[in-house]
């Protein structure tokens, strides 16, 4: 029987990498937050947004950028405690930058990069109308 293997730094810096570029390339708004709480990474569509260059969300951090209140802090800590991805639907964000944004949200934790990933689907602004219409 052959011994389990555990992966090298290199391995593991080589994951997470992979595991932000993945972040990077979504098509949707995405952060990268580490066990911290500092932001990673914020792919161009979160840039976009939340109309903040990607070094200035980094810089500000989840704090600078959503309201104190905002439910994205309890997803993100129970995507950590569970390690497993957790959802909430029609979650209004607010922040400073960008005012509020109705959106569906999901903190998906990586085990090979040891950050939070948040991903927000953005509801459209003709689909509120028509919910407040009917």
């Amino acid at each position: 029987m052959n011994a389990p293997t555990t992966m090298t730094q290199s391995a593991l810096s080589q994951q997470a990498t992979i595991a932000l570029a993945f972040v990077e390339a979504l098509p949707f708004p995405a952060l990268a937050i580490d066990c911290e709480g500092c932001i990673l990474l914020a792919n161009t569509a979160a840039q976009d947004t939340f109309l903040r260059s990607g070094r200035s969300i980094e810089n500000q951090g989840l704090l600078g950028l959503l309201s104190d209140d905002s439910p994205i802090y309890d997803l993100i800590c129970r995507a950590q405690v569970t390690n497993a991805p957790v959802s909430g639907r029609d979650i209004m964000i607010r922040g400073p930058s960008f005012g509020e944004i109705a959106s569906d949200v999901t903190a998906a934790p990586s085990e090979e990069g040891g950050f939070v990933a948040l991903i927000l689907r953005p509801h459209s602004k003709g689909r509120i109308i028509s919910e407040r219409i009917h």
